[in-house]
């Protein structure tokens, strides 16, 4: 049997209730299970350690979640997607000491001079 456990009111409730993430608590086990402590600085956490069962359901879940997003992680690069009136810079690959700012549809080379873009010729 396994219960829920509550979790105080706050930005960290709000949070979990937001998500599918549960923290579940063996009912009656807290006696006759074997536990391991970690220490991290001054603060010292005691946790049950997980049965066999629990090890292959959480691989499973594992790689199930590694199968949906496989594709997705074996492609290189980024996809950078431009917000109308949002500048996007990149280098410039013929000149290295230039940046390339792409706004609106309009593509300008030029540096950066105190804080502010300034295009070149």
């Amino acid at each position: 049997m396994t219960e829920t456990a509550k979790i105080a009111p706050g930005k960290a409730a709000q949070k979990a209730s937001r998500g599918k993430a549960r923290l579940v608590i063996k009912a009656g086990s807290a006696g006759r299970a074997k536990v391991k402590t970690f220490q991290f600085g001054t603060a010292k956490l005691t946790v049950s350690v997980a049965a066999q069962g629990d090890w292959a359901h959480n691989v499973d879940l594992g790689q199930s979640a590694l199968k949906k997003i496989k594709s997705r992680l074996v492609k290189p690069g980024v996809k950078l997607r431009g917000m109308k009136s949002a500048p996007l810079f990149h280098a410039d690959p013929s000149n290295p000491r230039q940046l390339i700012r792409e706004l609106n549809g309009k593509r300008e080379r030029g540096v950066f001079e105190n804080g502010v873009f300034k295009v070149t010729a």
